[in-house]
């Protein structure tokens, strides 16, 4: 373990109301180096909730700090989170006192991420729960069309992996998995601007995984796509509009390929022969699915990410019948406490 260094840990605190109130003045107590970092974009006020970071060594053995919060006012503070996780705390008139075992003090912190996770046989969709409300870093307005249609992508992408059978090979043949991701505006830790999206083959190990961004512009539409490299930093690629990119394994075999469409949509396919298209975004609407010309699915979805309810609906255009998906989580940390399923046909 080394100590010549300092970790930056996040810690939130939500109010049960929202209003500016001015940060309040934040003490720790501890028997080892700890301290707050008073300045931004450390230490920062939104209407929702008061932010804040400790710097501290990495340390790994039973040690203990309590954190002091003096506030203007009582009854402001609703919940503590510390890497997605809460906290109990206790109140004394303006003030707030809660404690930390080191353990809770992770190598990098996970304050900031709203994400939900959905595991299915080869496949991963994490989903992050943009909230117009927690802008921070390089997002100064909140880009609404870009986070729907990369929502709209994202499922999509989930969808065409099942049809296909590439998630199922890539499982069968123990390939790792394929991460499909979005982006997130809550994080400044996470440099994720401009707004894109991420399909990416996880090799088992990582490294040399090959991991596209597909930047959106205002519209919504897919622009071009930027190939990099898990584990080699100063690896990469652009791709452009009509350019294919193939997704290869650890065996040198090519599992997928993907492309951005010249009208703002993309492709994808794993043997060159069943090519599913997915047509751009449009505002208020969903996407369709195409199978070599002829479309087959229609994908809406609906992340309400200020209550914690996202709507994935899945449609056949042949028949009408569909999946409907009801996500329930947290949304102050993303996790999932309940999936509805509902299948039907017709109108929904």
């Amino acid at each position: 373990m080394s100590f010549d260094r300092q970790i930056k840990t996040c810690i939130k605190i939500i109010k049960n109301q929202k209003k500016i109130t001015g940060m309040p003045s934040i003490k720790v107590l501890a028997d080892f180096p700890c301290e707050v970092i008073d300045n931004k974009p450390y230490f920062y006020e939104l209407e929702s909730e008061y932010v804040f970071f400790i710097s501290h060594p990495p340390l790994d053995d039973a040690n203990l700090l309590d954190i002091v919060v003096s506030l203007s006012e009582e009854n402001l503070i609703d919940k503590i989170i510390i890497d997605n996780q809460y906290l109990d705390f206790i109140e004394f008139g303006k003030k707030v006192k809660f404690s930390l075992t080191i353990s809770e003090l992770s190598e990098r912190t996970h304050t900031l991420e709203i994400h939900s996770l959905l595991r299915e046989g080869g496949q991963i969709m994490r989903i992050e729960h943009n909230q117009p409300d927690r802008l921070i870093g390089e997002y100064t307005e909140y880009p609404e069309t870009e986070v729907k249609a990369a929502l709209h992508y994202m499922s999509a992408s989930r969808e065409i992996l099942r049809l296909s059978g590439a998630a199922k090979t890539v499982e069968e043949n123990k390939l790792g998995h394929f991460l499909i991701l979005g982006f997130e505006t809550n994080n400044f830790m996470h440099k994720d601007f401009p707004p894109h999206w991420h399909l990416i083959l996880r090799w088992p190990y990582r490294a040399g995984s090959q991991a596209p961004h597909i930047y959106l512009d205002k519209e919504g539409k897919n622009v071009s796509n930027r190939v990099s490299i898990d584990c080699m930093p100063k690896l990469s690629a652009t791709y452009n509009v009509d350019e294919w990119f193939g997704f290869v394994d650890m065996y040198g075999k090519k599992q997928l390929f993907i492309k951005v469409d010249d009208d703002g949509g993309y492709s994808l396919t794993n043997d060159k022969v069943t090519v599913y298209k997915v047509a751009p975004y449009k505002s208020g609407s969903g996407v369709s699915i195409s199978m070599n010309g002829h479309k087959i699915k229609y994908i809406f979805v609906d992340d309400n990410s200020s209550d914690g309810k996202m709507t994935i609906i899945s449609q056949s255009s042949i028949d009408e019948t569909y999946l409907k998906e009801s996500l329930h989580y947290d949304p102050h940390t993303g996790k999932i406490f309940e999936i509805e399923t509902d299948y039907g046909k017709g109108e929904i």
